[in-house]
């Protein structure tokens, strides 16, 4: 069971890059760095749980999902900051 949903995950994966190679766009460039993300983080998944899983793993991991993630957070905020300084500034005037 496990190896049929990795082959149907490869697979689909494989038709993202092929789809990807044939025109850079900016959504697939980001549908592309979702899909590293996600890889990274089932690579440090089965390397935290190959030794058993203890405490220190949920730590690391949620650590490696704020540092994988950290640059789309800071656009999401740089996005509503700057929204809220234009908002400030148009009932000002």
């Amino acid at each position: 069971m496990p190896s049929d949903s990795f082959d149907s995950i490869s697979q689909k994966l494989l038709k993202l890059l092929i789809s990807t190679s044939s025109g850079y766009t900016v959504s697939r460039s980001k549908s592309l760095f979702s899909v590293n993300r996600i890889l990274i983080l089932v690579f440090v998944i089965l390397g935290q749980v190959s030794d058993g899983l203890q405490l220190a793993d949920l730590f690391f991991f949620v650590a490696t999902v704020l540092w994988i993630w950290l640059p789309l957070c800071v656009r999401y905020e740089m996005t509503a900051i700057n929204h809220i300084t234009h908002q400030n500034q148009i009932t000002k005037e």
